[in-house]
This record gives structure tokens, C-alpha cells and sequence, in this order.
């Protein structure tokens, strides 16, 4: 879905409608803009960023790890990062996330040169920092704990230059970015709006500590995407030092300086949000790093037990593992999702268009990520599309509705159908929703593809006329005449109809 929105940015931005969704990401849709004008398909557009950056990242994690380690430890995290699942994955999808791996791998390298004495690079890390910030508007944020660490011996006449550096280039996109958003008052409601609804709403201060178990599960999910069987590497190297008191290893500039770097995020995401698995692409640099020198630490302990290093075996037995991940496994990320998902969405499509758009309104979902309202709004324009739910009460006009009508995509306060409007159809994903009543109620449903059943029938099932003397407008509400007999309809159990009974 998200993919969906940085394409509808290209030609139309603002951050209220989510083209795209907000923080915003403006230099990444500048990115794409510039290329769009030379290869117009949004989808190869936000790839070929994609791929490129992924190139960058193991060339920029390569000379990150021989300014903190050595050559070879260097080439494992540049192998282990080349065959990360999730890294893989991203590289091949419209996604911001191998960009924000780059530049945190950039800023990385940068602060570790700043902080053994390289202070000529200050100013240049703020810049960079700046751009990482257009970028993703998060970045800056994560990493400041890192760069702080890596300029408390510069004087703070120096700092405050750089901070001033970084406050005047992250304005040259700021400042676009609201004005185009339409001013600042919309452009902070709809942050406040993502923030209440991604943020404050799922935190584990509101929701206790059944949510603080689940997020760390999965986020240590997110983080085996990342590094594969690393994680099993990096586990028992832990559990070695502790076992055999050897917590010098532990106490390193250069472990501080890698868990500085990636512990800030995994509390946030632990703490706030688990997020979805591209969250930890920003982080993949140090984990690699510390796999890979958790390879060496293990190879030199074995050689001094057994005359034998297995660093070399240990290598290739986790490059194998990575592979089974991303070629055979069916995690999310892996080639079976993208080839999944890349056969299904004509099929879903397909499907859609067997309505006529010029009676139907299509009624969904916004969770469903992969078949959503951005992707029918994006590939079939000629139909009325609504997202029945309503949004945060935080948003700039509170409670209103999504809806795509006449080429453009609105905020509206109410779902207002026009007469000629005579069926409605939706995608729903759970086989309970299904209905024993549909012959009754004439509804019709079709699967186009596994857990997704495509539901249509009359508009009189989820609208409620108002008197056609005054007004031919319809307002949406669910009158189905099922639930006193307490039978089971396929629109009064959707979420979005819930919310009005």
C-alpha cells in the first residue's frame, strides 16, 4: 500500500491524502519524480531506487567494516547483508528502506571517522544527516544518540555550527514539503492523525504487557528476516561470553558503538510499535557487523581449543541458510511473496472489473495492505471508491472518510453515493465473514485468489435512503434485516460497519 501512495505522489503530493503517507518522504518522491521523467512506470521507477541503494549499502558497509574491524570481517558483513532476506526483499520492492540502510550505514562510517579524530567530516555528517531526513523523516531521529556519542570531545561552538548546518538543509525540504501539503496546520494534523493511530494507540504504556511480549516477539521476527541464521551465531556468542566471564568483548568502543547505534530503534519499536519488517533495515548494518565478528570471535575460540578456524564454514553455512529463507521459505519477505503477490494483484483486478463502474461503488478495507483502496485507486480510475472508516478524530476535520470519485482522491464528511449507484462490492479475508445467508439477501461472492473472497450485492444492504423528495443523496449505514435473527451478514460483521450500530 505504501508503494501504491509513493506512486500516486508523483503526480499529485500531499502528505493529508496520503500521496504519500505521512511523515511525507519528500526527497524519496523527488527521487522518483526526477526518474519518472525518464522511464514512466512508477512501480520500475521506485525499483531501480531500490536496487541502486542496495549496491551502495554493501560497498558502504564494506568500508564500515574495515574502519571498526579488518578486511575479512569487513567482506562477511558485506556477504551476510548482500544475502539478508529482508534486505533482499526490500531491494526488489518500491519501498524506501535499502535507502534509509544506505544512509545509516553513511552516517555510520562518518561518525566512527568523527569520533577517532576526523572532525573536519562534522559539517559533511550534517548534511548527509539532512538529506537522510528528506528521506526518511525518522532517520535523523534514531541516529542522533549515535552521532551525540561521536561528537562529545568537539567543542560546542563546532556543534552548534553543525546543528545549524543540518536545521537550514533539512528546511530546503521541509518547507516544500508543507507548502505542498497544502500549510502547517495541515500538514501537523496529519501527522498527528498517523501518530494516534500508529503511535500512541498501540504503545505498550497503553496496552500493558501482553503487548510489550508480543511486540519484542515480533520484532525479534524482523530482526531474523534481517540477519537469517546470523541470529543463531550472534545468540550463542552472547551466551559464550557470559558463560565464560570474557565480558571484555563486551566492553569494546567498538560493540558500544555498534548497539548505540541499533538499540534506540528496537526499544522504540518494542516499546511503541513493532511497525512492519523494512522498520529494521536501518539497523542492518550494525547487526551484520556484529555477526560477522561474532563469526571471527567463534572461529578464534574453536582454533585455540582445536587447532581449526570454521570462520570460513560458519560463513557458508549462513549464506545457505539465507538462501533457503528467501528462495524456499513463505516468510513475508521472500521471493514467494513478491511472485505471490505480483500474480494475484491482476487476478484481484480482473475480478473488480466484472463490475460496472458506472453503478458500482467498491467499499475497502484500509488494512488490507496488499489489495487496498491506494491500488484500486491506482490501477482502475474510471471507478468510485470509498474506504468506509472513519479517521482519527485528530485529523484536520474530525471524523471523515476516504474516498477516490472523478480522478482525484478526497477527505469527505460523509459518504454521499449518487442515484445511478445501485451495487456495492468489497474484498473481504476471512472465510467467518462469509454468510450462510447470501442466496437470501442476494449476495454474490467469488474467490479470486486463496483467503480473499470477493463480496457484491444491492447498495440498499449497507445504505439507508433519505427521502428522495428533498434529496437524492444516500447515507452509508448498515439496515441489514438479518441481525435481530441474529443470522450471520457479510456487511454487518466488516469492522467499518460495526462502528455504526
Amino acid at each position: 500500500m505504501d508503494s501504491v501512495q509513493f506512486a500516486l505522489a508523483l503526480d499529485e503530493f500531499d502528505v493529508t491524502i496520503h500521496q504519500p503517507h505521512p511523515p511525507g518522504y519528500f526527497l524519496y518522491v523527488m527521487i522518483g519524480r526526477f526518474l519518472n521523467s525518464f522511464i514512466s512506470d512508477a512501480n520500475i521507477v521506485f525499483v531501480t531506487i531500490s536496487i541502486i541503494f542496495s549496491g551502495l549499502t554493501v560497498v558502504a558497509i564494506y568500508f564500515l567494516g574495515k574502519e571498526l574491524y579488518d578486511r575479512i570481517t569487513a567482506l562477511l558483513a558485506a556477504i551476510l547483508i548482500i544475502t539478508s532476506p529482508s534486505f533482499w526483499f526490500h531491494g526488489e520492492v518500491a519501498l524506501s528502506y535499502t535507502v534509509e540502510a544506505f544512509f545509516s550505514c553513511l552516517i555510520g562510517l562518518l561518525c566512527w571517522k568523527i569520533y577517532k579524530g576526523q572532525e573536519n567530516l562534522l559539517f559533511f555528517s550534517a548534511a548527509i544527516l539532512a538529506v537522510a531526513g528528506g528521506i526518511r523523516q525518522n532517520t535523523p531521529v534514531f541516529l542522533f544518540p549515535l552521532l551525540f556519542f561521536s561528537v562529545k570531545d568537539i567543542p560546542y561552538r563546532r556543534k552548534l555550527a553543525a546543528l545549524a548546518v543540518f536545521i537550514l538543509l533539512s528546511l530546503c525540504w521541509f518547507i516544500p514539503m508543507v507548502y505542498m501539503t497544502g500549510g502547517t496546520y495541515k500538514y501537523f494534523s496529519a501527522l498527528r492523525e498517523l501518530w494516534s493511530i500508529a503511535g500512541t494507540s498501540n504503545s505498550v504504556l497503553k496496552n500493558g504487557w501482553d503487548a510489550f511480549r508480543q511486540y519484542a516477539d515480533v520484532i525479534f521476527s524482523y530482526v531474523t528476516y534481517c540477519i537469517g541464521g546470523g541470529i543463531v551465531i550472534l545468540s550463542f556468542s552472547f551466551y559464550y561470553v557470559l558463560r565464560n566471564r570474557k565480558f571484555k568483548s563486551l566492553k569494546s568502543v567498538r560493540t558500544c558503538f555498534l548497539l548505540l547505534w541499533a538499540l534506540p530503534v528496537l526499544f522504540f519499536h518494542i516499546l511503541v510499535t513493532p511497525g512492519i519488517p523494512g522498520h529494521m533495515l536501518i539497523i542492518l548494518p550494525p547487526l551484520a557487523l556484529l555477526v560477522a565478528r561474532a563469526i571471527t570471535f567463534i572461529g578464534n575460540e574453536v582454533n585455540t581449543l582445536v587447532n581449526r578456524n570454521i570462520s570460513i564454514s560458519v560463513s557458508l553455512t549462513l549464506v545457505v541458510i539465507n538462501l533457503y529463507i528467501f528462495f524456499i521459505m513463505k516468510y513475508p519477505v521472500s521471493y514467494s511473496e513478491i511472485r505471490a503477490h505480483d500474480i494475484n494483484l491482476p487476478t484481484v483486478l480482473n475480478t473488480i472489473k466484472k463490475s460496472d463502474p458506472s453503478t458500482t461503488v467498491l467499499l475497502l478495507d484500509y488494512n488490507y495492505r496488499f489489495f487496498s483502496f491506494a491500488h484500486i485507486r491506482y490501477y482502475l480510475p474510471s471507478y468510485m471508491i470509498c474506504e468506509p472508516k472513519k479517521v482519527s478524530d485528530n485529523t484536520v476535520g474530525k471524523g471523515k472518510f476516504f474516498a477516490w470519485m472523478d480522478g482525484k482522491t478526497f477527505i469527505i464528511d460523509k459518504i454521499v453515493l449518487p442515484d445511478k449507484i445501485t451495487r456495492f462490492a468489497t474484498l473481504i479475508r476471512s472465510v467467518d465473514l462469509l454468510p450462510t445467508c447470501c442466496s437470501d439477501i442476494n449476495v454474490k461472492i467469488s474467490q479470486p485468489i486463496p483467503e480473499y473472497y470477493f463480496v457484491s450485492g444491492p447498495i440498499s444492504l449497507v445504505i439507508l435512503e433519505k427521502t428522495r423528495k428533498n434529496s437524492s443523496a444516500q447515507d452509508m449505514l448498515c439496515v441489514c434485516h438479518y441481525w435481530e435473527s441474529q443470522r450471520s451478514c457479510v456487511l454487518c460483521r466488516f469492522s467499518y460497519i460495526k462502528h455504526y450500530w
